[in-house]
């Protein structure tokens, strides 16, 4: 994942910063999709086992199945695709201002998927 052009801590920089956007926009995305009240406790189990399942995932099939260090890229990418998805699903009930703000994080989600897939 480290450039040779680039200091090991811009490297940093860059990457914990994709990372920050990318748990942000999930982060986001799940708060929103948030059911009423009488139906929480399934919700936040449904939550639960997909982290369960996404730990067992990263600890025991990604290690055979990925020969090199995709998982972040990878990752990246998925969270890209989420906040296109999103964007464009609650896009008709925006206000100006708030659809500006989502062309920012367009554009920003596709510079990191750039960053991440540009030298692999």
């Amino acid at each position: 994942m480290q450039r040779d052009d680039l200091s090991v801590w811009i490297n940093i920089g860059v990457y914990s910063a994709m990372l920050f956007v990318a748990c942000t926009i999930c982060h986001g995305e799940l708060s929103r999709s948030r059911p009423a009240v009488q139906h929480l406790t399934r919700f936040y189990l449904v939550v639960a086992i997909g982290g369960a399942g996404g730990g067992i995932l990263v600890v025991l099939v990604a290690p055979l199945v990925l020969v090199d260090y995709w998982e972040f890229h990878l990752a990246i990418i998925a969270t890209g695709l989420l906040a296109f998805v999103s964007a464009y699903r609650s896009t008709n009930v925006l206000n100006a201002t708030a659809a500006a703000e989502l062309s920012k994080l367009r554009a920003l989600t596709w510079t990191g998927a750039i960053l991440c897939v540009r030298d692999h």
